[in-house]
């Protein structure tokens, strides 16, 4: 779950986070510092119940963090209310 939130995280920004840190680094800030990457998309790249999902996945404590049966139904109800949204034709 978590590999999945760094995932979308880097195609949501563009970029690897801790770009230009070794591995050793990243260890030491997700476990020491308990740091993650935040959203800092714009809402028009990046609906706020994304970030929100993305933010959840990559949670220090696994326990936070949804099943995959969560995100499936997150993401499916997120895609529902994206199409939702658009004009019909």
């Amino acid at each position: 779950i978590y590999s999945f939130g760094v995932v979308v995280w880097e195609m949501l920004h563009g970029v690897r986070p801790w770009a230009g840190f070794s591995a050793a680094e990243v260890i030491y800030e997700v476990i020491i510092h308990k740091q993650s990457p935040q959203v800092t998309c714009s809402p028009s790249r990046c609906p706020p119940q994304l970030a929100r999902l993305v933010t959840l996945c990559m949670d220090h404590d696994p326990f936070r963090r949804p099943s995959a049966l969560e995100l499936v139904r997150e993401l499916a109800l997120l895609l529902r209310n994206m199409f939702a949204l658009l004009p019909s034709q």
